[in-house]
């Protein structure tokens, strides 16, 4: 069974994101915290990493298209990442990085 990465719910009262750019293609082989993507939503524009190492099986939501909160964006064969507890890890690190990344962009709007 391939792990499957969903769109975290970061916070901020975002609830689905644009798909701008993958940075990864069926097949390529990733690690962990390696760039996925970035997602566009009102307040920002933030790449998203990894959770896992493993191969890219398939991506599910196109360049220019909006995913919600939930959404399966992508599939990875990454043994022994399958299991909910797992995936539950993946989103608490992620929400914390977007949270930090956000609080960044806002202080830096504040400065300018």
């Amino acid at each position: 069974m391939a792990y499957e990465f969903r769109l975290p719910d970061i916070g901020e009262g975002i609830h689905e994101g644009e798909v701008v750019k993958w940075f990864v293609a069926k097949g390529d082989k990733i690690n962990e915290d390696d760039t996925l993507l970035e997602i566009q939503n009102d307040k920002a524009v933030v790449e998203i990493p990894s959770p896992v190492t493993g191969t890219v099986e398939e991506i599910l939501v196109e360049e220019g298209k909006v995913a919600i909160v939930g959404d399966v964006l992508i599939r990875l064969d990454a043994p022994g990442f399958e299991s909910p507890h797992v995936e539950e890890e993946g989103k608490r690190r992620l929400k914390h990085r977007f949270s930090r990344l956000l609080k960044q962009d806002k202080k830096s709007k504040r400065l300018k």
